[in-house]
């Protein structure tokens, strides 16, 4: 009777172990622990999403695809900001979908300089987890937040805006347009492409950098952030 408990128990731990295996491989379901800060304040470093290949991505899910970055290729996870067909365009650092304002219904961080003073008086700021900070002057800061940390710590912050006239080498790589991070586009996604941007928009290496994504490295979409 013992003996027969126990291979129950082993049949029921090896059955899960063969099930978590087959989920993964075929990528049917599978979860992926987040090392980086690229999608915060929406999916924070450290924390864990759920995806699966069979759940059709749409406009604004965040997906899984295998993409090459600087350290070689990577599966990577970016938020889905363009289908094919789809016109999209950065203007002033607010994102637009087919001229339709996407930005409004995200909580997204970006980048804004606040003086030192002001850094030292907030204890928010200071305990803030993963705070990106960096030196521009003597006496201010800056500093990757979100507006509602902004407002509900009543912070005196000034939002970077890049303007047109500033081009960005990289993005310039890619596109052969005198685009930045804040004035993108507009451009048309062809078909078996995708766009991708990261929720922290001063702080992402997505579409913008690395080009178009190609729907056949499209891996799964996640359905649990």
């Amino acid at each position: 009777m013992k003996w027969n408990k126990v291979m129950l128990i082993t049949c029921i731990i090896g059955g899960i172990l063969l099930l978590k295996i087959m989920l993964s491989v075929t990528n049917i379901f599978r979860y992926y622990k987040i090392p980086v800060i690229v999608n915060e304040p929406t999916i924070r470093k450290g924390s864990y999403v759920f995806c699966s290949r069979f759940a059709t991505p749409k406009v604004l899910d965040f997906i899984c695809f295998r993409g090459i970055t600087p350290n070689g290729n990577e599966t990577l996870l970016f938020r889905l900001c363009g289908l094919p067909g789809d016109i999209v365009e950065i203007k002033n650092g607010m994102l637009f979908i087919n001229g339709v304002n996407v930005d409004d219904k995200l909580e997204l961080k970006n980048e804004y300089v606040i003086s030192e003073r002001e850094f030292y008086k907030s204890a928010a700021l200071q305990n803030e987890e993963d705070l990106y900070i960096l030196r521009t002057t003597s006496d201010s800061l800056i500093i990757f937040l979100s507006k509602t940390f902004i407002k509900n710590e009543n912070i005196d912050a000034r939002q970077v805006i890049f303007p047109t006239s500033y081009l960005d080498s990289a993005i310039y790589q890619v596109f052969k347009r005198n685009w930045n991070q804040d004035q993108f586009g507009p451009i048309t996604i062809p078909a078996d492409k995708f766009f991708v941007l990261g929720d922290n928009r001063h702080n992402a290496l997505d579409s913008r950098y690395l080009g178009l994504i190609d729907k056949k490295d499209f891996l799964s979409t996640v359905v649990i952030p």
